[in-house]
This record gives structure tokens, C-alpha cells and sequence, in this order.
């Protein structure tokens, strides 16, 4: 079966190790500017470079927006125009770290979703200190609670004020969490989560 799995450091260290073993063949933190057709393949205009790239074959792995600001040496308007169709909403993630386990019972398991019936104001948790070692102190909490998504998206646009009164809710009602974080973080992800909705097949 599926298991999740990280490291001490978060995934970095996997990213940092596959870019090692590929030593001068990869460069990063390099924008790719112009992408344009050869007649055996394509070239590539990238910053900061003067010398340009050519390849047989190009992958690219952007989120369906970023063809927006890519520039394309060819037409491919119908493709750009498809892409656009497809919803990424926003998402907020408060992450709320506590030095020592406020709650009289362990939080063992993955986490929880949220179930639209039951009508709450945050899609669910993820409980980080259960799920690996080393995301908090011994014997403290870490947890990460989403807010927002394609169901109730202008959540996770609310000022920071409100977002956290109703996080701090939701935990104390849901997991009967009444104390204040020692640490928090607000990250929001104007465009978050692909949504393939129905005809997604077909647009692709």
C-alpha cells in the first residue's frame, strides 16, 4: 500500500539530490524567455544567457497559467485558450505550531477533511507532527489547516484577522484546541489546486 514519506528537511534535500546528480546539465533559477520551433526541434531563449538552446524535444511542467507570460515562437492559440478554462482557486494554509500538546488526546492519523454537508469554514487538517518526526519539539503539536478552494473560495481571501479567528474556531470545536499557537504562518496560494471538472478529458 501507498505510504507518505518525507525527509528531515522537507523534500528539498530530494530536489537538491537529483540536481547533484546532473552536475552542468541542469541550471536552475533560469527563466525561460522564448521558446520557438527549429526545423529539428526547438529553440530555447533563456535569461541571462546570450547563447541559446536547442533541443529535440521540450517538457514542460508549468502550471496551465503559466503559459500566460510564456512567449511562443508559433501559434498556438487554440491550446492557450483551452488551458485558461481550467480553474485553479485560491487556497490559504495556516500552519500552527505548539512547543508542548495543549490537547488530552494524541492526534494519531493523517489528518481530516471536511465533508461540504457539514457547512464549515475550512476544508480540513493536516496533522504534520503525527505524520513525521522532527515537525515539532518532543511532545509538541504541528498542524496545517486549508482554507478557501474551489468550495468556498473567497475564505481564503479574507484579511489575516478574520482567517485566523476562524481557524482558531473551527480547531477549538472540531479537535477541542482552545489555546494560542507559540508559532503561526500564513501562506495563500492565489492560484492553487487544478480543478478537473467534468469535461476536463475533452478540453485536454
Amino acid at each position: 500500500s501507498a505510504q507518505s514519506f518525507s525527509f528531515k528537511e522537507g523534500l528539498q534535500p530530494l530536489i537538491d539530490a537529483l540536481a547533484r546528480s546532473l552536475g552542468d546539465k541542469i541550471h536552475t533559477g533560469t527563466p525561460l524567455r522564448v521558446l520557438q520551433k527549429a526545423p529539428e526541434g526547438f529553440v530555447l531563449e533563456l535569461a541571462g544567457q546570450e547563447e541559446t538552446v536547442r533541443a529535440r524535444a521540450v517538457v514542460l511542467t508549468i502550471p496551465a497559467h503559466g503559459y500566460e507570460q510564456l512567449e511562443l515562437g508559433f501559434d498556438c492559440a487554440a491550446a492557450r485558450q483551452a488551458l485558461a478554462q481550467i480553474y485553479y482557486p485560491p487556497v490559504a494554509v495556516v500552519f500552527c505550531g505548539y512547543r508542548r500538546n495543549p490537547l488530552d488526546h494524541p492526534l494519531e492519523g493523517f489528518g481530516f477533511l471536511v465533508p461540504r454537508r457539514e457547512n464549515r469554514q475550512i476544508l480540513g487538517a493536516l496533522w504534520n507532527s503525527s505524520l513525521f518526526s522532527g515537525r515539532a519539539p518532543e511532545g509538541g503539536l504541528a498542524l496545517t489547516v486549508f482554507v478557501g478552494g474551489s468550495r468556498q473560495p473567497e475564505h481564503a481571501l479574507w484579511p489575516e484577522d478574520k482567517l485566523l479567528g476562524v481557524v482558531a474556531d473551527e480547531l477549538r470545536e472540531l479537535l477541542g484546541l482552545r489555546e494560542r499557537p507559540d508559532h503561526q504562518a500564513l501562506f495563500r496560494w492565489p492560484r492553487a489546486i487544478p480543478q478537473y471538472q467534468v469535461g476536463h478529458q475533452q478540453l485536454i
